[in-house]
């Protein structure tokens, strides 16, 4: 047996035993009574033996102990193991753009068949584990949804047994991975599918030579044989947007004359920021991957047919030499990367890190049985019994 609060059990038999002495140590004063003969009586100190008197009432001792004992164990939930409790596997697929695609469908494929439930996550929890998305990875996502499931199987009576399949890399671990993976009940797994790389980028710029975003990224050559293509440009035509539809990036970046209201402002990305005199542009729809200090969007990314757009709102003034910081060279190249690699790709945990990050964990918890209502109802009936054996008498 075990408890949920052992604490409590010690609070109840303490308070049990200050039951028992106040029920010892009390004392019920007699009724006095006036005498006729007392005036016969000689004026003195009057001095009278005494027996050592027994306990009485024992019942309703034994009554409101029992009660004090039983709501402490009442509130410490006692609760049975079942080392009968069938076992359930609970499969988390990292479906992100870390996982090579072949090496994950393998995986899936050979362990999809003996799960009993099936999670994909890649930054969010998906209803699909294949195929792979170009989405980053966040661990802590799947394991939240994995401690949710193995608590609902938990609280059948069944045991769980989550195995994680990922990539592992390092920008998929978070400040809340250890806290998500102590969060999961029963036996947990970890699995490693072969990393993905980077796809290479061929960059085809559409703006002058002296335009800030290409001072900044001058390691972005076009021409990259076999990269994927991501045309920068100013305004898109369409044959721009006709090759984003086929799988490549458009980049639409401000006007390199467009920086009237420069101003010190902030703009992070992943782990990354960048502090300088910049302008704000507004940026339509899409998801976010780069936001100012206020929280405002500053470059989205939206789909586009198997390609995507990308907009960005964070213009670099011409003048000066904001473009030339290293801040704003990380900011260019996470701008002309390809679609989904705008935050860069993180490197595989070592065996010794995804180890540490099981460390500690008690995966061994069994399946068990709360007694916590039926001691609860044993001291409602003391309760009851003392005051009607009080009345009685």
């Amino acid at each position: 047996m075990t408890f949920g609060a052992p604490g409590y059990l010690l609070a109840g038999a303490l308070g049990a035993l200050g039951v028992v002495a106040l029920h010892l140590i009390a004392t019920a004063r007699a009724r006095p009574y006036v005498l006729p003969t007392m005036r016969f009586l000689p004026d003195a100190e009057a001095r009278a033996s005494r027996q050592l008197s027994r306990p009485r009432d024992l019942l309703l001792l034994a009554l409101r102990a029992l009660a004090v004992l039983a709501l402490g164990a009442g509130f410490a939930d006692p609760r049975v193991e079942r080392m009968d409790a069938p076992e359930r596997m609970i499969l988390v697929v990292d479906r992100s753009r870390s996982a090579d695609s072949a090496a994950l469908r393998r995986a899936v494929e050979a362990r999809r068949a003996g799960a009993d439930i099936v999670i994909g996550f890649d930054s969010v929890v998906s209803d699909s584990v294949l195929p792979s998305s170009r989405a980053p990875g966040r661990l802590t996502v799947g394991l939240l949804a994995a401690a949710r499931a193995s608590d609902s199987l938990w609280r059948r009576g069944e045991r769980a047994r989550t195995v994680l399949l990922s990539a592992f890399t390092s920008d998929e671990v978070d400040v809340a991975t250890h806290e998500a993976v102590d969060a999961i009940r029963g036996a947990l797994e970890f699995e490693e599918v072969g990393a993905a790389t980077a796809p290479q980028r061929d960059v085809r710029w559409r703006v002058t030579d002296d335009h800030p975003f290409r001072v900044a990224a001058p390691v972005t050559r076009a021409g990259a044989s076999g990269g994927v293509p991501v045309i920068v440009a100013e305004r898109a035509d369409a044959s721009d947007s006709a090759l984003a539809r086929g799988g490549g990036a458009l980049v639409l970046v401000p006007s390199a004359g467009d920086t009237d209201d420069v101003a010190p402002r902030g703009v992070a990305w992943g782990t990354a920021s960048f502090v300088a005199p910049l302008a704000m542009r507004s940026v339509a729809g899409g998801g976010a991957v780069a936001r100012w200090a206020d929280g405002a969007p500053a470059i989205v990314e939206r789909p586009l047919g198997a390609g995507c757009v990308r907009e960005v709102g964070v213009a670099i003034p011409s003048r000066g030499d904001v473009a030339t910081r290293a801040g704003a060279r990380a900011l260019a190249r996470a701008a002309v990367a390809p679609c989904g690699e705008f935050v860069a790709r993180g490197m595989p945990l070592e065996r010794e890190e995804r180890t540490a990050l099981l460390a500690g964990r008690a995966d061994a918890m069994l399946p068990s049985r709360s007694f916590a209502a039926f001691a609860f109802v044993l001291a409602l009936a003391a309760l009851l019994g003392e005051g009607w054996l009080r009345r009685a008498r």
